[in-house]
């Protein structure tokens, strides 16, 4: 489980690229990920948020530019899905502090001093402490009195998900899962300029 974490990865470059004859058979992706650059070539992009009833999937095959959206029950049914993508980008936080401290993440922070009047879309993921207790009162007081700051609502909403994708993440699996934020994805196809 990775302990405290947040990744940026570059989709402006992830989203487009072809040759000269116009062709997509691949994607080379820059990815930051604790600060160095990680480089892979993939064919399979799929783009993941997680709903009420499970996770919702947007597999793009970047060869022959074909789509399918698909529904599972578990991140885990996800994971063994026959599409098999190189690359998971996924609308969730990955690896959270015991205690959420003033501003959040890095990559929160970071996230927000890019997307100005947007800013606001990001929130602070829930410290892995506090997510261990049952109702969001509880949470709240634990964030605190260890010296986090206060579980927001929104954030709280996420717990379910965010426990099952906290279980689930591995060093290897990191390679292959992304957090990514849509506002963030918007500014980087925007050219890297705020949304007007």
């Amino acid at each position: 489980m990775p302990k405290s974490g947040g990744f940026l990865i570059t989709v402006d470059s992830l989203w487009k690229s072809g040759n000269s004859s116009g062709e997509v058979n691949s994607v080379r992706t820059g990815v930051m990920q604790r600060g160095s650059i990680v480089s892979k070539t993939v064919d399979c992009v799929a783009g993941v948020d997680g709903f009420k009833k499970g996770w919702r999937a947007v597999f793009h095959r970047i060869s022959t530019d074909t789509w399918l959206t698909r529904d599972f029950k578990t991140f885990a049914e996800l994971r063994a899905a026959p599409e098999a993508p190189d690359i998971v980008c996924i609308d969730m936080p990955i690896g959270m502090p015991e205690y959420t401290a003033s501003g959040g993440r890095l990559c929160e922070s970071e996230a927000r001093a890019r997307l100005g009047a947007k800013a606001s879309s990001v929130f602070s993921v829930v410290g892995r402490v506090p997510l261990s207790f049952a109702t969001r009162g509880e949470a709240d007081s634990a964030s605190r009195l260890g010296g986090g700051i206060g579980v927001a609502a929104q954030a709280w909403g996420l717990a379910s998900k965010l426990k099952e994708i906290d279980l689930a993440m591995s060093p290897d699996l990191q390679q292959l899962v992304f957090e990514v934020h849509p506002e963030v994805c918007f500014w980087a196809m925007n050219g890297r300029s705020q949304m007007s």
